[in-house]
């Protein structure tokens, strides 16, 4: 807001010693025309420099190379939205006791997709698949200190509604609730490549 009433005024400043040198021709309105005129380019050449890297970067942000296809498709080979654990993700209630095999896979894909051959390189995508690794180890380590073994595979936080006990309704939303980002956080990865996908295609001459 203040760049703007300082590139208004100089407009104005500039207009009124124009007038002021068109009235009464000297050197010192000359030179101060030249002056406020000098400022007034200055001011566009900044705003034309400001505007250009924002279209500059925003194309970049919407490009999709081979390599991105490429590791989406990995992606979601390993983890579709129909994958075992997507669905317990999205579903699951942990206030409930549940079969370890159910997040076996979390480990292995925290643990193969966090290194820089799993990177996209178009800045959204990538953005995403950092916030998804990084929901996914807080919600891994979760379980990993909350969790005990019942029997045959099965694990449980220990969770009882019926018990008074308030750090447990705390412990069971914050699993939940961690769940659920991790879940919103993939499908909106998945959204955001189908979008860029599509507007890269489209801007493919034929």
């Amino acid at each position: 807001m203040i760049k703007l009433i300082v590139r208004i005024s100089n407009v104005i400043f500039l207009l009124l010693s124009v007038v002021w040198l068109a009235r009464a021709p000297d050197w010192e309105p000359l030179i101060l025309s030249l002056s406020f005129f000098s400022a007034f380019i200055i001011q566009e050449v900044i705003l034309y420099r400001k505007l250009t890297d924002i279209k500059t970067n925003t194309n970049i942000s919407n490009i999709i190379n081979e390599s991105d296809r490429q590791l989406f498709s990995k992606f979601k080979a390993e983890l579709s939205s129909k994958s075992e654990l997507v669905e317990f993700l999205q579903n699951h209630d942990f206030g409930n006791s549940f079969s370890i095999d159910k997040t076996q896979s979390l480990d292995s894909f925290i643990l193969n997709w966090d290194n820089a051959e799993h990177e996209f390189d178009n800045h959204k995508l990538e953005v995403l698949r950092k916030l998804l690794l990084k929901l996914m180890s807080q919600l891994n380590t979760q379980l990993s200190i909350s969790v005990h073994p019942i029997a045959n595979g099965w694990v449980s936080i220990g969770f009882d509604d019926s018990e008074d006990r308030p750090k447990m309704f705390v412990l069971k939303d914050k699993l939940n609730q961690l769940a659920t980002k991790i879940f919103d956080t993939h499908q909106e990865l998945i959204r955001t490549f189908k979008c860029l996908n599509n507007r890269n295609n489209n801007e493919i001459p034929n």
